[in-house]
């Protein structure tokens, strides 16, 4: 079988990752896959030693964009295409379904995001063509029970979980490597929203811990600024890497401050390298992952002081951080890749 595998672009997101280990997987397993991507990435990322083409060409009309998915799927001849491309979904439903393919809608997101901007009607809109993508799709592929709850209509949908790829048995005792490191392994965006964990970690007193970001983008300067401003020395800024498990063994604490999440990766990953989990209460994602006060904290989207006070117990409590590590291995087993591995080609077969 020919699966083509459409993705943003190649970069070390999330995202990005998974659709890596699925192009392994169905290689490893027989399948002939090609590559789409929607634009120029990242100098590195993890889709760097793979042959992809790009198929984006923005800022043009509906039917001139459908024509180029159409043309670069057609390229490609697969039997199956698997789409993670968000609302541009529908132009790989649309072009995929007139050349008589199937196709798989991966969700990485949540179903607010599409509504959560622009003018009412160009809402309803974008919610009309998810309906039509949706509907047309032989199967979506949701992160969260909160999405697949949602399209309560959809009869071909799925819960996916995204794996985590580890060299270690994640029973194990980690805690020997750790340091005192606060880790915040994301983009520098306005959702993910690094400012805030700045201003909560400046009011941090005598901790003995440094706030490590792991990652760029449009925030970054701005957090530079900020650090030098507040006279903030215990504070760095490194470019992401695909190397981040090494970052994981050495951090303590990992924090998560997004405005919006699907099944942010980050708080699964710091389960298996017994990272004490902190994060806000966003949709959605956290709330499926932590229980809070038992596995990790949940704090409230805008609250920077809470943030701020349960961030000081997690740095004045090691008894607490190792209950909380102890308590979220429980569920480590859900992500292994095994597990992964056997569901997404379970689903393919029945395609």
């Amino acid at each position: 079988m020919r699966v083509t595998i459409i993705f943003h672009k190649n970069c070390f997101g999330g995202s990005v990752r998974v659709q890596h280990f699925l192009s392994n997987l169905l290689l490893q397993n027989g399948y002939e896959v090609s590559l789409l991507a929607l634009e120029n990435g990242d100098d590195r990322g993890y889709f760097d030693n793979f042959k992809f083409d790009i198929i984006w060409k923005k800022k043009m009309g509906f039917w001139k964009n459908f024509h180029f998915f159409k043309k670069a799927i057609s390229h490609t001849n697969p039997d199956l295409v698997i789409s993670a491309i968000d609302y541009n979904n529908r132009f790989a439903v649309l072009a995929t379904k007139i050349l008589g393919k199937k196709i798989v809608i991966c969700e990485h997101g949540n179903h607010l995001n599409l509504v959560s901007y622009g003018s009412a009607s160009k809402k309803c809109i974008r919610r009309l063509f998810r309906f039509i993508s949706y509907k047309l799709a032989d199967t979506v592929t949701f992160l969260t029970y909160f999405d697949y709850n949602y399209f309560s209509y959809l009869k071909k949908k799925i819960v996916m979980l995204n794996p985590v790829m580890t060299e270690i048995n994640y029973l194990d005792d980690n805690q020997s490597q750790k340091e005192n490191i606060i880790l915040f392994p994301s983009r520098m965006d306005e959702n993910k929203r690094p400012m805030f964990i700045l201003k909560a970690f400046s009011k941090i007193h005598d901790s003995g811990f440094k706030l490590v970001f792991l990652g760029g983008g449009e925030e970054l300067n701005r957090c530079k600024e900020y650090v030098k401003k507040h006279n903030l020395g215990n504070v760095e800024f490194h470019e992401f890497t695909s190397d981040i498990i090494s970052w994981y063994k050495r951090s303590k604490i990992v924090s998560l401050t997004s405005r919006s999440e699907g099944m942010p990766n980050i708080l699964v990953e710091a389960m298996f390298y017994d990272c004490a989990r902190i994060s806000t209460n966003c949709i959605t994602g956290p709330q499926e992952l932590i229980s809070d006060g038992v596995d990790g904290f949940l704090i409230n989207v805008d609250d920077e002081e809470e943030y701020a006070r349960k961030l000081q117990s997690l740095i004045n409590d090691e008894q607490l951080r190792l209950s909380f590590c102890e308590r979220a291995k429980v569920r480590c087993d859900e992500f292994s890749p095994e597990k992964i591995s056997a569901k997404w080609l379970k689903l393919i077969q029945t395609l």
